[in-house]
């Protein structure tokens, strides 16, 4: 269904007899979109030609024909831009918005196709033909088909959570397997030309043969992606995991390096003692006392100057002449 979280709502098709619809129709081109019989949509308007051509349609109470472009960024689309199926539509609401913006909701009563367009300016008008669902007499495949769709159509909006809860009532509550169809067609996001094929699809069995496929490969779209997600999840995992484990790693070794060296050789500690009393005193405190490993730089001792130290064995000579 569509990923924008957004469902058409239906409305009863057949809400017009064919003999009712106006051979000339005025034309409001539609842009990034195809509209269904069935269906209730919301537009805004903005261009000069359809402003003009709702103005009059609401004024005159006319159906309207809704043709989608061709190509969305042509502003001021002819008879070349246009699709040749569309769907007669009536304007049931109509809002201004601005000077030059309005909003309106349109409800899709039945197909057509254009046969020549009539007329420009002030808006497109074009000779048109209604077109009526061609209902094979196989009514126990349709129905088949019918099942199939609502079951695919469940599957689908179960793995879409952003679409609203009510989804799965409104293809449940549709009876009619033409509209059923539509709706599901206006509502899965796949590509306008396929959408437009939906549309121009005028034999029931095979609409509904083609809205089958698009399900069943959106179907299998969603799945691909969830296994994606996952994978790309787990490998995210995995990473910060063993991002966790070099840290701890680092920090275990620096702990050790940083430690103090527990238990020193006393053959090589007597050593330096002794090779520390042959030294000049001046140079004695820079002796290594130990030949171990490394180990982190622990506080300073004050350094004893060597004017102190000349005090002190001229105080410790003076007291052995004296005790002599």
């Amino acid at each position: 269904m569509s990923e924008k979280g957004k469902v058409v709502t239906p409305a009863a098709p057949g809400l017009i007899n064919k003999e009712d619809i106006p051979q000339v129709l005025p034309i409001l081109p539609l842009r990034n979109s195809v509209f269904f019989p069935g269906g209730v949509l919301p537009l805004a308007v903005g261009r000069q030609k359809t402003i003009a051509l709702i103005k009059d349609a609401v004024r005159d109470d006319q159906v309207i024909g809704v043709v989608t472009q061709r190509k969305a960024e042509e502003e001021d689309p002819g008879a070349a831009d246009l699709h040749s199926m569309g769907t007669v539509a009536r304007i049931v609401k109509l809002l201004k918005m601005g000077e030059d913006n309005y909003s309106l909701v349109v409800q899709g009563l039945a197909r057509f196709r254009v046969n020549e367009l009539v007329q420009e300016h002030p808006y497109l008008k074009a000779r048109i033909e209604a077109i009526e669902d061609k209902t094979p007499t196989d009514h126990v495949e349709i129905e088949a088909l019918g099942i199939n769709l609502k079951k695919l159509a469940r599957e689908v909006i179960e793995m879409m959570p952003e679409l609203p809860a009510a989804a799965t009532e409104l293809v449940e509550s549709i009876t009619q397997p033409g509209h059923l169809a539509d709706l599901i067609a206006a509502n899965v996001d796949v590509p306008i030309e396929e959408k437009q094929q939906v549309l121009e699809t005028v034999d029931l069995k095979d609409r509904m043969k083609l809205v089958l496929e698009l399900l069943n490969r959106k179907r299998e779209i969603l799945k691909l992606s969830s296994k994606i997600d996952s994978q790309v999840k787990g490998e995210m995992s995995k990473t910060q995991r063993e991002y966790y484990l070099r840290q701890q790693l680092k920090a275990i070794k620096e702990g050790s390096a940083c430690r103090p060296t527990s238990r020193r050789s006393p053959t090589r500690s007597s050593t330096a003692s002794r090779a520390s009393r042959r030294l000049p005193p001046s140079t004695r405190s820079r002796a290594p006392t130990s030949s171990g490993s490394p180990t982190c730089p622990g506080p300073r001792r004050p350094r004893t100057t060597s004017t102190s130290r000349t005090r002190g064995r001229s105080s410790t000579r003076t007291t052995t002449r004296s005790r002599k």
